[in-house]
């Protein structure tokens, strides 16, 4: 089975790779524009009053190999670490700790870049005593403040574009910033409706706030079986996710299929960690169909990118047809032809199906995992502590 570590991973670097180069577009352009104000503002005639020791060249070279390492360095903690840790903080608790960390970071680099533009400058090492004279003399004038804000502000760009990167979903910001949907556009993807079976009455039972917490945490431990087989999250809806797939990432490797099995997988890991902090692990059930739809940006104060079809309609209803029909997961015959499955799957032929509010009628499959069983559990069997 194909490694989640690895998935998840390559898609990590990828954000760090951007940052990076955030940081270093922004690095070399502030640099430039400060060149040209002291070149051309009058009055300014002694540079080094402002940057001692001030040299183009090497304050370029010197600023291009921060940006890359700080970039670097800022990127890979808040991809890695930060990201995950303040997770549960509200944004504005997360920004101010995230702030006063990577101020912490930020002075420690400054010194450590200004020594190192001093080395480079007199071509002279660390320990030389007009190195670290100058340094000091560096850092105690008012040019310590450009340095900072040159590592400042990309930090907080960052911190800023991660944030609402995760709040509006995976590669909807950037979707937003180029207007890829600004006018709408006709694509064909996979659609998978995955709900969570007997959801009213384990709220009952439970309460609702617990039963909040369990959907906080059964809609968490989901993401990264979607995502490691290439799958979108589009909407959260009460007890349902609704997840979406381009045709290329949907069929290859059948991972619109391989997703729910992992998702099957990563719940059944968790289940005792479900019974022990809700006494109930949840079932869930999914229906899925592909065809034609309408993206494009929708709303003027709240914006989102929105797909609109029949198939969203259609994947809807086979996902209601699961209970009836006794099946976790039930997709159309039209879909199963498009994707290249192996003998790990077992199908089942349920018959043709009029489905509500549509007259024309739609081919079911049920899909296991061969040797699993694919039949939902009764509410009953269902246990609470």
């Amino acid at each position: 089975m194909r490694s989640l570590l690895k998935t998840t991973q390559i898609r990590e670097w990828k954000q760090v790779s951007w940052l990076t180069i955030l940081f270093l577009l922004y690095t070399i352009h502030t640099t430039l524009l400060i060149n040209l104000f002291l070149g051309h503002v009058k009055g300014l005639e002694n540079i080094n009053a402002i940057i001692p020791n001030y040299h183009l060249f090497v304050e370029l070279l010197t600023a291009v190999l921060s940006a890359l390492i700080s970039g670097i360095f800022f990127s890979s903690l808040e991809v890695f670490y930060f990201s995950k840790k303040f997770k549960q903080l509200s944004y504005g608790r997360s920004i101010i700790f995230k702030f006063l960390i990577y101020g912490v970071f930020a002075f420690g680099l400054t010194i450590s870049f200004t020594i190192f533009y001093h080395c480079l400058l007199l071509g002279k090492n660390p320990l030389d005593f007009e190195v670290i004279e100058k340094s000091k003399n560096y850092l105690a004038s008012s040019g310590i403040f450009y340095t900072l804000i040159m590592i400042i502000i990309p930090v907080l760009i960052m911190i800023f574009l991660v944030q609402i990167n995760e709040k509006m979903g995976q590669g909807i910001l950037w979707q937003l910033i180029t207007g890829e949907y600004r006018v709408p556009k006709e694509q064909t993807r996979i659609f998978m409706f995955l709900d969570i079976k007997s959801s009213t009455s384990i709220a009952e039972r439970i309460g609702h706030a617990h039963f909040y917490n369990l959907l906080n945490r059964f809609f968490a431990d989901i993401t990264y079986p979607i995502v490691k087989n290439k799958g979108e999250i589009y909407q959260y809806v009460g007890d349902e996710v609704v997840i979406s797939w381009t045709m290329n990432n949907g069929t290859d490797n059948s991972n619109c299929i391989q997703c729910f099995f992992d998702i099957c997988k990563t719940i059944q890991d968790y289940a005792s960690h479900y019974e022990e902090q809700f006494g109930v692990v949840p079932e869930f059930k999914a229906g899925m169909h592909y065809g034609k739809v309408m993206t494009g940006e929708i709303g003027i104060i709240k914006k989102e990118i929105t797909h609109s079809g029949e198939v969203l309609n259609i994947a809807a209803r086979i996902q209601e047809l699961c209970n009836s029909l006794g099946s976790k997961f039930i997709i159309s015959r039209s879909l199963l032809d498009t994707l290249p499955l192996n003998n790990e799957y077992e199908l089942k032929d349920l018959g043709t199906f009029e489905l509500r509010g549509r007259t024309k009628k739609v081919d079911l499959i049920s899909v296991a995992q061969k040797g699993k069983v694919n039949t939902l559990i009764p509410s009953s069997v269902l246990t609470s502590k």
